[in-house]
C-alpha cells in the first residue's frame, strides 16, 4: 500500500506517481490504534431504508431509496457522525419490496447495500470457478438495442461505464462476467461499511437518479439536466433535511463526511464547491472521500470545456485510451496530449477555491484511493492530482494506492497481502493459472480499509491534522 501521508519507514516503488510513503496495515495494527475489527460475518441488525419522494413539477416521479444503518448502543448527544456516500450504482430494494423509483424497474445490481462481504459476491460463481471474462468490455461492440451505454448530459462519456456488466445470466455477456461492482471491489466497500459502524459511525447511501447519473455540473451545451435543473437537487435538499430533523435516525448533521466513487467521486466535490458558495442546507461537510475519481470538472467534452493541464485534451474519439474500460495512464504523465475522457485538472479542485485561492485553509480535508497501474474508467491521477492541488495549498489530504503486485486479485484480496487477512475470497487468486482479473476501476481494496476508518476517527473526533 502507497500512503502520501505516511510516516512510516519507506519502500521505493516504480510507479507513474511521484514520491509516496509505503506501508502495509494490518487488523492487528488496527487493534492497536483503537479500531474495532468487525468479524467478517457481521451483519447490519439496524439496517433501514427509506424510500423518499422528491417530485416537482420539473421532476415528476423523482423517487429513490435512502440506506441507513447506525451503531448499536446508545448515541452521542447530537447523535450519531455521518458517513454519506453517493452510490454510484442504483441498490435494488433491500427488503424485496416494490422498489422505489428507478430501484423497481432497471436496476441488475445484486448485492443490497448493506450486503455482507462473502453476500456481495454469492451471484459471481466465475471466481470460484475461474471463468471470469473482465476483459469483453473493451471489446465488445455496443449496438442501439443493448442500451446498455448511452452518452451522457455532457457528452463526455457514457451515463453508467460499468451498465454494461449489469445483465444476468440471459443477456449479452451472461454469468462469467458477473457485475461491474462484484469485480471492482464491492466486497471491500462492503468491508468498509462493515468497519464505520464498528466504530460509532453512521452509514446513510443515497441512490442515484439512474446508474452513474450524479448531475456534478451547472452547464450542459446540450440542453440536458444539470444541478439546477435536474432531479439531484430536491432530492438532496429533502434527504439532507430528514437528516437534521432526525428522520433518518437520530444523526449529528452537523458532523458529516461525504464519499463517492467514480462519478460519486465528483459528486463530492461537486458539494465541497456548493458548500463553499452556501448552497448546501440543513448540514455540515466536514471532509471527503474519493474512491478512483477527483474534481467535478474532470472528464470535459471538449477542449473549450476543460481545465488547466486539460486545456490541450484530445477530443477525438480515436485517442489511445479514450475509450471506456481503456486505461489511458496518468493524463500529466503522457508522450501526447491526454484524452479529454480520461483527464482530470492538475492545479484544480473546484472553481471557488480556483477563483479564491485564498480561502483554501476553509477547503475540507480529504481521503482518496486509487490503484497504482492501470484504471480503465478515469485518469490514473484523479486522486493523485486533486491530492497534490490539496496538499500544495495547505489542505490535509491522504493518498492511499495499492501495492502494485496485489492489484490483479484486489477486488477479491491477495492472499499475500497482510491486509487482505480474512478474505472469504482471498484463496481464489491464483496468479499462476488465473485467467482474469478484477476490473481496474476500484470502488475499494483491502488497503485502504483501514486508513478510511482512522480518516473517518480523526475528522469526527475533530483531531487537529497535520500533514507531514
Amino acid at each position: 500500500m502507497c500512503r502520501a501521508f505516511s510516516s512510516s519507514v519507506c519502500l521505493s516503488l516504480a510507479t507513474l506517481f511521484l514520491q509516496v510513503v509505503c506501508a502495509v496495515t494490518d487488523e492487528e495494527q488496527a487493534q492497536q490504534d483503537s479500531v474495532v475489527v468487525p468479524e467478517w460475518s457481521s451483519h447490519f441488525p439496524t439496517a433501514k431504508q427509506y424510500c423518499v419522494d422528491a417530485s416537482n413539477a420539473k421532476n415528476p416521479g423523482n423517487k429513490r431509496f435512502v440506506f441507513v444503518a447506525t451503531p448499536e448502543g446508545t448515541p452521542p448527544k447530537n447523535g450519531w457522525p455521518v458517513y454519506f456516500s453517493f452510490v454510484t450504482d442504483v441498490y435494488p430494494d433491500g427488503e424485496g419490496g416494490s422498489g422505489c423509483g428507478i430501484a423497481d424497474k432497471t436496476t441488475m445490481k445484486r448485492a443490497t447495500a448493506f450486503s455482507t462481504p462473502e453476500d456481495s459476491l454469492k451471484h459471481c460463481p466465475c471466481i470460484k470457478d475461474n471463468t471470469c471474462k473482465t476483459r469483453s468490455l473493451s471489446s465488445h461492440r455496443f449496438s442501439k438495442k443493448d442500451r446498455l451505454v448511452r452518452i451522457n448530459a455532457r457528452g463526455s462519456g457514457p451515463t453508467s461505464v460499468m451498465a454494461a456488466a449489469y445483465e444476468n445470466e440471459t443477456g449479452v455477456y451472461g454469468s462469467a462476467l458477473c457485475q461491474y461492482d462484484t469485480l471492482a471491489g464491492e466486497l471491500w466497500d462492503m468491508r468498509l461499511k462493515q468497519f464505520i459502524v464498528a466504530n460509532k459511525i453512521a452509514v446513510v447511501q443515497v441512490n442515484p437518479s439512474s446508474d452513474d447519473g450524479w448531475l456534478a455540473y451547472d452547464e450542459d451545451p446540450s440542453g440536458g439536466p444539470t444541478w439546477s435543473s435536474g432531479s439531484d437537487k430536491p432530492f438532496l435538499y429533502k434527504v439532507f433535511e430528514m437528516l437534521k430533523n432526525g428522520d433518518l435516525g437520530n444523526l449529528d448533521a452537523s458532523n458529516v463526511v461525504v464519499r463517492g466513487w467514480s462519478g460519486g467521486a465528483q459528486m463530492v466535490s461537486w458539494m465541497f464547491q456548493l458548500a463553499a458558495v452556501r448552497q448546501i442546507p440543513h448540514i455540515t461537510i466536514k471532509a471527503g472521500m474519493f474512491l478512483a475519481g477527483g474534481s467535478y470538472e474532470c472528464y470535459a467534452a471538449s477542449q473549450a470545456a476543460a481545465r488547466t493541464t486539460c486545456k490541450k485534451c484530445n477530443p477525438g474519439i480515436l485517442c489511445p485510451g479514450g475509450a471506456w474500460h481503456q486505461n489511458a495512464g496518468c493524463s500529466t504523465n503522457l508522450s501526447h496530449a491526454p484524452c479529454c475522457t480520461k483527464c482530470c485538472p492538475a492545479n484544480f479542485t473546484e472553481q471557488f477555491y480556483f477563483e479564491h485561492p485564498e480561502q483554501y485553509p476553509q477547503h475540507p480535508p480529504a481521503f482518496l484511493s486509487q490503484l497504482s497501474t492501470e484504471d480503465e474508467n478515469a485518469d490514473l491521477c484523479a486522486c493523485k492530482n486533486y491530492h497534490d492541488t490539496l496538499v500544495a495549498n495547505g489542505v490535509y489530504s491522504e493518498l492511499v494506492l495499492t501495492t502494485p503486485a496485489y492489484e490483479r486479485c484486489f477486488c477479491i484480496g491477495d492472499p499475500n497481502d497482510p491486509a487482505a487477512r480474512g478474505s472469504p475470497y482471498a484463496k481464489y487468486c491464483l496468479h499462476d493459472v488465473m485467467t482474469w482479473r478484477c476490473f481496474t476501476h476500484e470502488m475499494g481494496f483491502a488497503e485502504m480499509v483501514i486508513p478510511a476508518v482512522q480518516f473517518l476517527q480523526r475528522i469526527f473526533k475533530g483531531a487537529t491534522l497535520h500533514q507531514p
